[in-house]
């Protein structure tokens, strides 16, 4: 004797629906992604900025 309910199909509504949120949250982890990319370049910008400001004021100082 099964101690379970039987399994539903879904239907076509149901499934499109389910698509769709797949697709949603998909997209909300993409934008998150994008978000944290940017992030960590603008901070890599300063870090850049601040390597090439020490390096050319070390060149003014050795001519």
């Amino acid at each position: 004797m099964p101690t379970h309910p039987p399994a539903r199909r879904r239907s076509p509504v149901q499934r499109k629906a389910r698509r769709g949120t797949t697709s949603i949250e998909y997209t909300m982890i993409a934008g998150l992604v994008a978000v944290a990319i940017i992030v960590a370049l603008t901070n890599l910008g300063a870090i850049v900025d601040v390597l090439f400001t020490l390096v050319a004021a070390l060149t003014t100082a050795a001519i």
